[in-house]
Protein backbone atom coordinates (compact mmCIF):
# COMPACT_ATOMS: atom_id res chain seq x y z
CA UNK A 1 0.00 0.00 0.00
CA UNK A 2 1.29 3.33 -0.66
CA UNK A 3 2.88 5.69 2.69
CA UNK A 4 0.27 7.99 4.37
CA UNK A 5 0.86 11.57 3.77
CA UNK A 6 3.24 13.35 6.11
CA UNK A 7 0.91 14.13 9.70
CA UNK A 8 -1.74 11.37 8.70
CA UNK A 9 -0.21 8.52 10.63
CA UNK A 10 0.14 11.32 14.16
CA UNK A 11 -2.82 12.77 13.89
CA UNK A 12 -4.96 9.31 13.24
CA UNK A 13 -3.43 8.40 16.89
CA UNK A 14 -4.33 11.46 18.10
CA UNK A 15 -7.95 10.92 17.37
CA UNK A 16 -7.79 7.48 18.64
CA UNK A 17 -6.44 8.70 21.54
CA UNK A 18 -8.93 11.10 22.18
CA UNK A 19 -11.66 8.45 21.24
CA UNK A 20 -10.94 5.67 24.06
CA UNK A 21 -9.13 8.17 26.33
CA UNK A 22 -12.73 9.40 28.11
CA UNK A 23 -13.53 12.85 28.90
CA UNK A 24 -10.02 13.25 31.08
CA UNK A 25 -7.44 13.95 28.15
CA UNK A 26 -4.96 15.85 29.41
CA UNK A 27 -4.29 17.96 26.06
CA UNK A 28 -0.84 18.54 27.19
CA UNK A 29 0.31 14.89 27.77
CA UNK A 30 -1.71 14.32 24.24
CA UNK A 31 0.60 17.18 22.80
CA UNK A 32 3.87 15.75 24.21
CA UNK A 33 3.34 12.08 22.90
CA UNK A 34 2.37 13.92 19.70
CA UNK A 35 5.33 15.35 18.93
CA UNK A 36 6.98 12.30 19.83
CA UNK A 37 5.63 10.06 17.50
CA UNK A 38 7.41 9.10 14.29
CA UNK A 39 5.85 7.34 11.06
CA UNK A 40 8.48 6.31 8.26
CA UNK A 41 6.59 5.30 5.19
CA UNK A 42 8.04 3.21 2.35
CA UNK A 43 8.63 -0.38 0.40
CA UNK A 44 10.14 -2.78 3.00
CA UNK A 45 11.68 -5.09 0.54
CA UNK A 46 13.90 -1.75 0.34
CA UNK A 47 17.33 -1.53 2.20
CA UNK A 48 17.05 2.27 1.65
CA UNK A 49 13.99 2.10 3.52
CA UNK A 50 15.60 0.49 7.21
CA UNK A 51 18.48 3.33 6.59
CA UNK A 52 15.99 6.24 6.80
CA UNK A 53 13.99 4.40 9.92
CA UNK A 54 17.71 4.96 11.35
CA UNK A 55 17.69 8.31 10.35
CA UNK A 56 14.52 9.30 11.99
CA UNK A 57 15.10 7.43 15.01
CA UNK A 58 18.42 9.19 15.80
CA UNK A 59 16.80 12.93 14.87
CA UNK A 60 13.71 12.18 16.97
CA UNK A 61 16.18 11.10 20.18
CA UNK A 62 18.19 14.17 19.22
CA UNK A 63 15.22 16.54 18.91
CA UNK A 64 13.70 15.53 22.24
CA UNK A 65 16.66 14.25 24.01
CA UNK A 66 14.99 10.47 24.67
CA UNK A 67 16.57 7.64 25.45
CA UNK A 68 16.99 4.76 22.50
CA UNK A 69 13.48 3.46 22.75
CA UNK A 70 11.19 2.35 20.17
CA UNK A 71 8.60 0.77 19.44
CA UNK A 72 7.57 -1.17 15.81
CA UNK A 73 4.50 -1.22 15.01
CA UNK A 74 3.96 -4.11 12.66
CA UNK A 75 0.81 -4.12 10.76
CA UNK A 76 1.16 -6.11 7.16
CA UNK A 77 0.32 -9.10 5.78
CA UNK A 78 1.86 -12.01 8.31
CA UNK A 79 4.31 -13.43 5.60
CA UNK A 80 6.09 -10.03 5.86
CA UNK A 81 6.84 -10.15 9.64
CA UNK A 82 10.01 -12.29 9.48
CA UNK A 83 11.37 -10.46 6.58
CA UNK A 84 10.67 -6.56 8.09
CA UNK A 85 12.58 -8.04 11.54
CA UNK A 86 15.30 -9.66 9.86
CA UNK A 87 16.04 -6.25 8.04
CA UNK A 88 15.34 -4.26 10.91
CA UNK A 89 18.01 -6.26 12.64
CA UNK A 90 20.52 -6.07 9.23
CA UNK A 91 20.06 -2.56 10.01
CA UNK A 92 21.01 -2.54 13.79
CA UNK A 93 17.54 -1.18 14.69
CA UNK A 94 16.36 -4.63 16.33
CA UNK A 95 18.18 -5.45 19.27
CA UNK A 96 18.19 -4.82 22.58
CA UNK A 97 21.83 -3.13 23.83
CA UNK A 98 22.88 -1.39 26.58
CA UNK A 99 20.20 1.07 27.76
CA UNK A 100 18.50 1.06 24.66
CA UNK A 101 15.45 -1.39 24.00
CA UNK A 102 13.09 -2.14 20.63
CA UNK A 103 9.86 -3.25 21.23
CA UNK A 104 7.83 -5.26 18.10
CA UNK A 105 3.91 -4.90 18.42
CA UNK A 106 2.76 -7.88 15.81
CA UNK A 107 -0.70 -7.15 14.92
CA UNK A 108 -3.44 -9.16 12.54
CA UNK A 109 -2.85 -12.91 12.29
CA UNK A 110 0.09 -14.28 13.74
CA UNK A 111 0.56 -17.01 11.07
CA UNK A 112 -2.33 -17.94 8.75
CA UNK A 113 -2.67 -21.42 11.34
CA UNK A 114 -1.15 -22.85 14.39
CA UNK A 115 1.60 -24.51 12.31
CA UNK A 116 2.99 -20.89 10.32
CA UNK A 117 2.15 -19.57 13.36
CA UNK A 118 5.03 -21.85 15.55
CA UNK A 119 6.92 -21.14 12.09
CA UNK A 120 6.85 -17.43 12.34
CA UNK A 121 7.67 -17.55 16.18
CA UNK A 122 10.60 -19.71 15.38
CA UNK A 123 11.64 -17.05 12.43
CA UNK A 124 11.47 -14.16 14.59
CA UNK A 125 12.83 -15.60 17.82
CA UNK A 126 16.10 -16.12 15.65
CA UNK A 127 16.69 -12.30 16.03
CA UNK A 128 14.54 -10.76 18.79
CA UNK A 129 13.75 -12.41 22.46
CA UNK A 130 10.36 -12.72 24.26
CA UNK A 131 9.94 -9.69 25.77
CA UNK A 132 10.49 -7.80 22.62
CA UNK A 133 7.61 -9.23 21.36
CA UNK A 134 4.19 -8.34 21.61
CA UNK A 135 1.82 -9.93 19.92
CA UNK A 136 -2.13 -9.13 18.77
CA UNK A 137 -3.76 -11.91 17.55
CA UNK A 138 -6.84 -12.62 15.69
CA UNK A 139 -6.19 -15.80 14.72
CA UNK A 140 -4.70 -18.20 17.27
CA UNK A 141 -7.43 -17.86 20.41
CA UNK A 142 -9.77 -19.38 17.83
CA UNK A 143 -7.39 -22.55 18.47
Amino acid sequence: SKPLEPGVFQKNMVDAIREYAGDEVDEKLVKWFEERIGYVGGNFKDPGFYKEIGRSSAEMKEKFGIGDRHFYYLSTSPDFFGEIIEQLDKAGLAKDEGDHWRRFIIEKPFGHDLASAIELNKRIKKILSERQIFRIDHYLGKE
